[in-house]
């Protein structure tokens, strides 16, 4: 799992390299404190989460990508870590073709207005680490995007 992980990572790092763009680095790193009211004998009354989330954004003449991702656990059980993605893809530019644009990977879009302010999951899936807070994730895919000063055409293939 880790010598993937490490292979991908230099996948990134050559991919941003070659393409020499604009690049922009940001990252999440948060502990949370989650407690109940009651007392009970089969969890205790207080856990913490710890967080880490590194993003990538990249935008070339030819070429741009984001990657992110969002690693999470409970201190008092590290078996717990999950990551997710929300973002990993790689697109044509739009300073290549102004109005068409390429995507190959995970992307997440504007694709329902319910989706986005209710985060049911409907059109694009949802990332429950936490039940009362629910996150989008980008589906994962082909897609093409025509986007014009009037509308836009989106079409997707998995």
């Amino acid at each position: 799992m880790m010598s993937k992980s490490l292979g991908f990572l230099k996948f990134v790092a050559i991919f941003f390299c070659m393409i020499r763009p604009q690049v922009h680095a940001a990252g999440l790193l948060r502990l949370e404190s989650d407690s109940f009211l009651r007392e009970s004998i089969d969890r205790p009354n207080s856990t913490y989460i710890f967080t880490l989330g590194p993003e990538f954004e990249a935008k070339g003449k030819v070429i741009e990508g984001r990657f992110d991702l969002k690693a999470m656990t409970y201190l008092s059980d590290t078996s717990s870590l999950t990551m997710e993605s929300h973002n990993a893809f790689v697109a044509t530019s739009r300073d290549l073709m102004a109005h068409h644009q390429l995507t190959v990977g995970r992307r997440q879009y504007d694709w329902s207005v319910v989706d986005d302010y209710w985060k049911l999951g409907l059109w694009e899936p949802r990332f429950l680490w936490d039940p009362l807070k629910p996150e989008q994730i980008g589906l994962t895919g082909a897609f093409y995007e025509h986007h014009s000063s009037v509308w836009r055409i989106l079409a997707y293939a998995s």
